[in-house]
């Protein structure tokens, strides 16, 4: 279908160079018609020309019209193609995404310091280095080396901000964040936007960013 599409396009092209050749030969013949000094028999045959250069236009451009009819009913069935295959993507993709996070939070709970983590708020535990470097290990073999791929991929993040980037990574939220890291609610969201901006500035959420970084596990 494509070769004949292009096939297609092909024709409706030189139809319509043919069409504007045509139109410069009738426009000439007209001018020469409006010479006083032409021949009778010289004006009968440049209009007989012009008059079947004119039903050979019709044709053409009856034909162009057909083509340009056949080109968009097959962009139109694609599209709808294009359409269906992406929703489909989009649903497994969905699907996928929330079985990651169910299997996320059952790892969660057998994890004596992700549970420490997750329950931050409410114990007011404070974190060390050590804690903070095993939490890193952790994610890293979870997710194939993540922390270490952020790292080598986005070499001017500070380690905090690949731990906040892990914190993102497994679904921390705002409140857990600033109690794990020791700053304020208001520095959680500034750092985030500051480590957006860093890594890829633009529309695309931080998070949906890391996800991406999943896939090219």
């Amino acid at each position: 279908m494509a070769k004949e599409l292009i096939k297609n396009r092909r024709l409706v092209e030189e139809y319509n160079t043919q069409i504007i050749e045509n139109e410069q030969i009738i426009e000439n013949n007209r001018k020469l018609l409006a010479q006083k000094d032409i021949e009778l028999h010289e004006a009968k045959e440049r209009v007989d020309e012009n008059e079947k250069l004119e039903v050979q236009n019709q044709l053409l451009k009856e034909m162009v019209r057909k083509k340009e009819k056949v080109y968009k009913q097959y962009l139109e069935k694609h599209k709808n193609e294009y359409l269906e295959e992406h929703q489909e993507l989009h649903l497994r993709y969905n699907r996928l995404r929330r079985r990651k996070e169910i299997l996320l939070e059952q790892v969660i709970r057998k994890n004596d310091l992700l549970l420490w983590f997750k329950n931050a708020p409410e114990t007011k535990e404070k974190f060390s280095e050590k804690d903070l470097e095993e939490f890193l290990e952790i994610i890293n073999k979870l997710y194939d080396g993540f922390a270490n791929r952020l790292k080598s991929k986005y070499e001017e993040l500070t380690q905090d901000e690949i731990i906040y980037c892990c914190l993102l990574k497994i679904k921390m939220k705002p409140n857990q964040i600033a109690a794990i890291l020791g700053i304020t609610h208001d520095n959680v969201y500034k750092r985030k936007q500051r480590i957006k901006d860093r890594v890829k500035p633009g529309k695309i959420k931080l998070e949906d960013l890391l996800y991406e970084m999943e896939l090219e596990e």
